[in-house]
């Protein structure tokens, strides 16, 4: 692998380029990471293993920008699902001190309502569009 200054910037090229991270003030393997570019796909995976010899992957972005997360997402303050123009988004909204629910925000453009007059939301699932029925509470 080769490893270039560029601009101020490190560029690693190789085959399948990669970069690791120790976390020092850990218990190895813990704090052990690392970045892995192979199949024009960027992987992140931590170490299982105090000689890197085993890792497990953790996220992943493919060349066609599909991100995949190999085991929850996570959403751990409250975001309320403001319009926002072009954007989908998901987070977690708290409907009090002890309950957190699922937030979801979809806007073709800001609007002041996104839900149909008829209490609908679109959304979409396997490539099917559906009408889901919404009672507020």
């Amino acid at each position: 692998m080769d490893i270039q200054q560029i601009g101020g910037r490190d560029r690693l090229a190789g085959p399948a380029p990669l970069q690791e991270y120790t976390e020092n003030d850990q218990v190895f393997p813990a704090g052990m990471w690392r970045w892995r570019v192979q199949g024009d796909t960027m992987i992140l995976e931590r170490a299982t293993a105090t000689d890197w010899s085993t890792l497990t992957e953790a996220f992943k972005v493919s060349n066609a920008g599909a991100i995949t997360l190999i085991k929850n997402l996570r959403f751990p303050t409250s975001d309320d699902s403001g319009a926002v123009a072009n954007e989908v988004s998901l987070g977690g909204y708290d409907i009090d001190s002890t309950h957190r629910c699922l937030s979801i925000s979809s806007e073709e453009a800001v609007a002041a309502e996104t839900v149909a007059a008829d209490r609908t939301l679109r959304v979409r699932i396997n490539g099917a569009t559906y009408k889901m029925n919404l009672r507020a509470v």
